[in-house]
């Protein structure tokens, strides 16, 4: 006999009560914070614990799932978010997962949640294969430092954010123009800050990680960050195993570990 659709058992039922998170899109729905009901995409391009994580298409809201395999939403907005999740450093979510599947804020307050997106992956791009995510941007530029950009303009930095670099420039003898750079487009105008004080190249752990990124031991954490995106880019391109990116993201994070300041929050 023939069960009827929705009946225990059925590919139906199967498929109601699936992961959302085994999809490779999924929408959020009925949370408070607008970021969240949108919808995210799943990609290798940046992992935590070792896991692919989903993002919306401005590159403002991330999910991962934690060490304890819970998942986490967290904002872009909330400082260099990445490099103090990827140093060990606590960060506040928007929301959290809870054991039975819902969702709460950090006052325990239930949420909204995520379901599955039926459709093609190819209406929602990978919006991280176009731009790099701002990560440690505040390890590789303070406030107040010099800077120039790629069509040689120099400038002064003036504040850090999710979306880049605020340089102020000097356009003409007497007027001052602010604008938003990617912190990939920038170079420090002085000597690179970001190598650590005093070494002329670094411990032989992470010099390991670095050989695994093609760089030599005296690399600064801008070299490095670009090694690490370039070879994410190239490993993606050519559809390599996710094993291959888990070792990528492994020694980046070990990079950006010992280059990161303890105990600073980020931007």
């Amino acid at each position: 006999l023939l069960r009827p659709p929705g009946s225990p058992g059925t590919a139906d039922d199967r498929n109601s009560k699936r992961d959302p998170f085994l999809s490779e899109l999924i929408k959020g729905n009925g949370f408070l914070q607008d970021c969240l009901n949108v919808t995210f995409r799943r990609t290798s391009a940046v992992m935590l614990s070792n896991q692919p994580t989903y993002w919306d298409e401005a590159l403002e809201t991330f999910l991962y799932q934690d060490s304890q395999q819970r998942w986490m939403a967290m904002s872009m907005k909330e400082g260099d978010v990445l490099m103090q999740l990827m140093s060990g450093s606590s960060t506040p979510a928007l929301a959290t997962q809870t054991a039975d599947g819902s969702w709460q804020d950090s006052r325990g307050q239930i949420l909204g949640g995520f379901e599955a997106m039926e459709g093609q992956p190819d209406l929602h791009p990978d919006a991280l294969l176009q731009r790099m995510p701002e990560v440690g941007t505040s390890i590789i530029f303070k406030t107040g430092s010099r800077v120039r950009m790629e069509d040689g303009t120099k400038g002064k930095v003036k504040s850090m954010n999710h979306s880049g670099v605020t340089v102020e420039m000097q356009i003409e003898a007497e007027r001052l123009v602010d604008r938003l750079v990617p912190s990939t487009a920038l170079k420090p105008g002085m000597a690179l800050p970001g190598k650590k004080q005093g070494a002329t190249e670094a411990p032989q752990e992470v010099a390991s990680d670095m050989e695994k990124l093609g760089l030599p031991a005296t690399a600064d954490f801008a070299s490095c960050r670009t090694a690490w995106r370039k070879s994410v880019l190239q490993l993606m391109a050519q559809e390599m195993c996710e094993e291959e990116l888990k070792k990528v993201h492994k020694a980046f994070t070990n990079i950006l570990t010992y280059f990161a300041p303890k105990g600073v929050s980020g931007c």
